[in-house]
């Protein structure tokens, strides 16, 4: 029996497949990705606790900081006055609220 035109024509098929998917797997092992995108936003622990948290899941802000929200906003308003917050230098310096949640944290 001889191999016909069909035959030739299905194995240079499966050859050409073949180099294909070798060609996108080397790519995808070269580069780990298939196809770029915008980068995904990133931000703080502090940003997500204070800011989300804060707002949209009670439960995780308390499992962050070891306080509720309402107690949270409490503190910063009793101790934004102490003198260890004021600053008399050109030098920025972060938020009350930044502190306490650095100090819970």
């Amino acid at each position: 029996m001889t191999d016909g035109p069909d035959e030739d024509s299905d194995e240079g098929q499966y050859t050409q497949a073949m180099d294909d998917y070798r060609h996108i797997l080397e790519l995808i092992l070269a580069n780990w990705v298939l196809n770029t995108s915008n980068p995904v936003p990133k931000c703080s622990q502090l940003y997500l606790v204070l800011v989300d948290f804060k707002v949209h899941n009670w439960k995780h802000f308390h499992l962050n900081l070891c306080v509720s929200p309402l107690t949270f906003d409490e503190l910063v308003r009793y101790i934004q006055d102490h003198p260890i917050f004021q600053n008399c230098s050109n030098c920025l310096q972060y938020p009350v609220k930044i502190h306490l949640a650095i100090a819970l944290f």
